[in-house]
């Protein structure tokens, strides 16, 4: 049997070796993330078994995490990632604010060939909505804040400080996150009412009547807070 297992990993073996072969090709022409993923494959699939591929790409793999150029890489890929998404937010809002333009001035009688082909960024966020505009601001300040050192940071700096400089916009992203946050303390209320933990349910409906007793949430607070007090009076003791 042992001889059997030997004979299958000396077939199996040269496949991991030409597969790592392929990864250490493209770590040498710089594309680290293809070679890290394949060396994570062939160590998942080859290392088990105790083959040398496999053992050979744990090894490499250990090494060039540490690469401070891997490292770069990385930072670059993930940056880049955040940035493809909300690049896509304003593109598809961009699209749809030109769209629009193109109809108005359409029905108008317009000549189209007058009107805009490009809007401005912040045009552009000013007319999404709050969480929209919220995403986007919070997106460019994460890759700015993590990845400053990238070049994809370096293309997200202007664009956040472009954003931030609009009064209205940032007024609107503070406005739509304090009212989230009111909406947040009346759906925990909500869910711990539902799965009958009143205590909790009632500790939110009453900071939610606490802190923001102007809210248009705050009847609805207190309504879920006298439902309480008729159904379990105990759950609005202080112990």
């Amino acid at each position: 049997m042992r001889a059997k297992v030997v004979a299958l990993g000396g077939e199996i073996d040269p496949r991991g070796q030409a597969m790592l072969d392929e990864a250490d090709k493209k770590y040498a022409a710089g594309d680290y993330l293809g070679a890290l993923t394949d060396y994570q494959r062939v160590a998942a699939l080859f290392r088990v078994s105790g083959l040398s591929s496999g053992k050979k790409a744990a090894a490499k793999l250990a090494e060039a995490e540490k690469d401070p150029k891997v490292a770069a890489a990385l930072k670059e890929v993930k940056a880049a990632v955040l940035f493809e998404r909300v690049t896509a937010r304003i593109e598809a809002a961009r699209t749809k604010m030109l769209e629009s333009m193109a109809a108005l001035a359409a029905s108008a009688g317009a000549d189209p060939d007058n009107t805009p082909d490009d809007a401005p960024l912040t045009a552009v966020v000013s007319g999404m909505k709050a969480d929209h505009q919220a995403e986007v601001v919070d997106t460019l300040t994460t890759i700015v804040k993590l990845y400053s050192d990238t070049p994809t940071g370096q293309k997200a700096a202007p664009m956040l400080e472009m954003l931030k400089s609009d009064k209205k916009t940032m007024a609107a992203i503070e406005a739509w996150k304090a009212d989230e946050a009111v909406r947040q303390l009346l759906a925990n209320g909500k869910m711990y009412e539902a799965a009958s933990m009143y205590k909790q349910a009632a500790g939110y409906y009453q900071q939610l009547l606490t802190k923001h007793p102007k809210s248009e949430y705050a009847a609805q607070a207190g309504k879920a807070l006298a439902k309480i007090k008729a159904k379990q009076p105990r759950a609005l003791s202080p112990n």
